[in-house]
């Protein structure tokens, strides 16, 4: 039987499993709204790997904290719902300095070979997540063979720093760490950037309400300990992640109603001809039987309806509108390169990928970076970028050269992917003008379109753009405009969720990072900065 704890929810004192990641653990208590929003609209996780910050609370008297990235095991007292305590109940953090050879920050699959990698070449690494485990999104909770290889590879060799989140940079091979406990202030020689990616999440109505989440949301909460047993779930969007949801909640005991993927047959079916000379994907794809029985394409989304929380879920397909009454959706239209930590640290990106060369070198020379966030790949892509990029960043080309035709293999396969699930143009359509956009701010899709169409028919700087800049800079200036007049993307997410979402809309061009790159406490800013030497 699994561990209990009891700690101390909204004054209240409440037994939960004390595995669970805390957001898992509240949602199987009953409590799926965590959060007001500006406007008082109920809230609840939505991403499950703390990108979205919907699942914000004041945690052991710190706020702004993510329950997602939180274990019941670790937290004693939690007040969400609007309900607060001061910052100042919090202990004061220690402030440290220390040094390695290489850093690496993200420890999923791309990162855990990285670290692994550099450590072999007898250099000093620290590895940094933002998760209190080890693993990522694709090996959360996963303890088969490769993943607990990949674990102990690192937990022997190398200074593995969880729930700890980069603040700033400062300055050359400098960087700033913050966890609950201390501020790291860390020198290095080489850093991998292995930061993952984050879900393309689209407005449409009623997509706010509490138990719609993103797809890799709804896997990650199921695999930190929500229970599913008896629930009904409907999946929706695009991509190979789809098949992965419902056969990890079907394994949770949910009864997965449908699974709605927006591509045509046609792409799917071209997709699997491709996955013929990848023995082990396609042995993966026939793993997902029963996911595929429930398989509608050409269908998509249309609207989430609810009061406090989801009830039911209103699908676009070949049989016209379609509801379905269900306990959780998860719904997500493909992953976004994370790009943000290299951008703010001036790597050069092709859209939102982290540009690199054939050792994993991005423009900035003593940078790094794998997987998922130089392009979308998968677990074998990320695996073998975080090889190369350890290696390099080691100072051993030798890799980089040897694995040079699977990596070319790996980059056609991530193509494949990208051209057979590409959103469709209606999905562009799916908004009404009081759909919200952006969540952190509850601006409406309305709100952004009027600030948009007034900044462009009163500011030259619009009109101009394009002939002076071009449509690059065209889109950057939307973006700014729409910011500045209604406050979309400037909300705790800093536009991580309605960035890519607006870009895909309107091709606005959310590119505009700035420290601190996560919430933190004026003591992890106000702490002194460390001399370059």
């Amino acid at each position: 039987m699994a561990e209990r704890r009891a700690i101390d929810v909204d004054g209240k004192r409440v037994e939960l499993d004390a595995a669970s990641t805390l957001a898992a653990a509240l949602a199987s208590s009953g409590a799926h709204v965590l959060r007001r929003s500006a406007h008082g609209e109920a809230r609840g996780p939505v991403c499950g790997m703390g990108s979205c910050y919907e699942c914000r609370c004041t945690i052991d008297g710190a706020e702004q904290e993510r329950a997602c990235l939180h274990t019941v095991a670790s937290v004693s007292r939690v007040a969400t719902r609007g309900a607060s305590a001061r910052s100042a109940d919090a202990p004061p953090r220690a402030h440290r300095r220390i040094a390695c050879d290489v850093l690496v920050v993200g420890a999923g699959p791309a990162g855990l070979a990285a670290a692994e990698h550099a450590a072999r070449r007898g250099k000093r690494v620290v590895l940094v997540d933002e998760n209190p485990g080890l693993g990522g999104q694709i090996w959360r909770a996963d303890r088969g063979p490769e993943s607990a290889r990949a674990r102990a590879a690192v937990s022997a060799k190398v200074d593995v720093r969880t729930e700890t989140s980069v603040v700033l940079p400062l300055g050359e091979r400098r960087l700033r760490l913050a966890s609950r406990d201390e501020v790291l202030d860390v020198r290095f020689d080489a850093l991998v950037l292995a930061t993952g990616a984050t879900e393309l999440l689209l407005p449409f109505p009623g997509w706010t309400l509490p138990n719609v989440l993103g797809l890799g949301g709804l896997q990650a909460l199921a695999k930190g300990g929500l229970e599913l047993a008896g629930k009904r779930v409907v999946l929706a969007g695009s991509g190979p992640l789809l098949l992965a949801v419902a056969d990890v909640v079907a394994r949770k005991g949910a009864s997965v109603l449908a699974v709605a993927e927006q591509a045509p047959r046609a792409n799917l079916a071209r997709f699997g001809v491709a996955l013929a000379a990848r023995p082990a994907k396609l042995a993966q794809a026939f793993g997902f039987a029963g996911a595929l029985a429930k398989l509608r394409t050409s269908a998509w989304p249309v609207e989430a309806v609810g009061g406090e929380r989801l009830s039911a879920i209103v699908l676009r397909g070949a049989r016209g509108l379609e509801t379905l009454e269900c306990d959780y959706a998860g719904v997500g239209f493909g992953l976004v390169p994370n790009g943000r930590l290299a951008a703010a640290l001036g790597c050069a990106l092709d859209g939102r990928r982290v540009r690199v060369d054939a050792e994993q070198r991005t423009s900035v020379a003593w940078i790094f970076a794998a997987g998922e966030c130089t392009g979308i790949g998968g677990k074998d892509k990320a695996r073998l970028e975080g090889e190369i990029a350890g290696a390099s960043a080691a100072g051993d080309l030798e890799p980089a050269r040897r694995l040079a035709g699977a990596r070319e293999r790996e980059l056609a396969f991530a193509d494949r992917i990208e051209r057979a699930f590409a959103p469709r143009a209606e999905l562009r359509t799916l908004a009404r003008p009081e759909t919200i956009a952006c969540r952190c701010e509850d601006v409406t899709c309305g709100e952004v379109a009027r600030a948009t169409e007034l900044a462009r028919g009163v500011d030259a700087d619009v009109r101009d753009a394009g002939a002076r800049g071009g449509a690059a800079d065209a889109a950057a200036f939307a973006w700014r405009t729409s910011k500045l007049q209604t406050r979309a993307g400037m909300g705790a997410c800093q536009g991580r969720v309605c960035g890519p979402a607006l870009e895909f809309l309107d091709g606005r061009t959310a590119r505009d990072v700035r420290a601190p790159l996560a919430p933190v406490t004026l003591d992890a800013l106000a702490a002194p900065m460390e001399t370059p030497q």
